[in-house]
């Protein structure tokens, strides 16, 4: 009889979900316009069964909203997506955001669906990133800038006294001509 009830308790929990799917985000990131910012995203998954399968989608403010991928036209070739491998081994479901603009700022939502004996979805709290400050444009351009000004305002002030010298002897000869 014992065993009988254990069945039917077993029978019954084959309907729940045994299994459990956490999905976390980092709370915010910040980025200035120009760089890389990767959005972080990991998930864990207590079962008795393994994922057979699974996928990760990140949306911008609102769940099932745009998606964040390269086939958005605000984003075309500008994510870098987690790999199928470091998704199920590593439970990563990062994407990278190249080249932000001020008006990627804002609430981007994390969704990672798995299979094992059925589909499970969770979705992150969200990650605020705020993208401010200058454009990152000019930083590999500064050390030569810098070398350029300089001989720049020496060759200047060189050329500009070679002109005066000539002007002054000029000035001279017509004064002695003159006298």
């Amino acid at each position: 009889m014992e065993s009988l009830s254990l069945l039917v308790i077993l029978t019954a929990l084959q309907g729940c979900h045994l299994q459990i799917l956490h999905v976390t985000q980092m709370p915010s990131a910040s980025a200035v316009p120009g760089s890389n910012i990767t959005l972080e995203c990991t998930y864990g998954l207590s079962s008795l069964y393994e994922m057979s399968a699974g996928s990760f989608k990140w949306y911008r403010h609102v769940l099932n909203g745009d998606e964040i991928s390269n086939t958005n036209k605000h984003y075309k070739g500008r994510i870098v997506r987690t790999n199928q491998d470091d998704f199920k081994k590593k439970k990563l479901a990062n994407i990278e955001l190249q080249r932000v603009e001020i008006t990627d700022t804002g609430i981007y939502i994390c969704e990672v669906s798995v299979i094992s004996i059925t589909t499970i979805t969770e979705y992150g709290k969200g990650t605020f990133l705020n993208v401010t400050g200058v454009p990152d444009v000019i930083p590999k351009q500064t050390p030569f800038i810098v070398p350029v000004c300089v001989i720049g305002g020496i060759l200047i002030i060189f050329i500009s006294s070679a002109v005066l010298l000539k002007h002054v002897r000029q000035g001279k000869k017509y004064l002695e001509n003159t006298m």
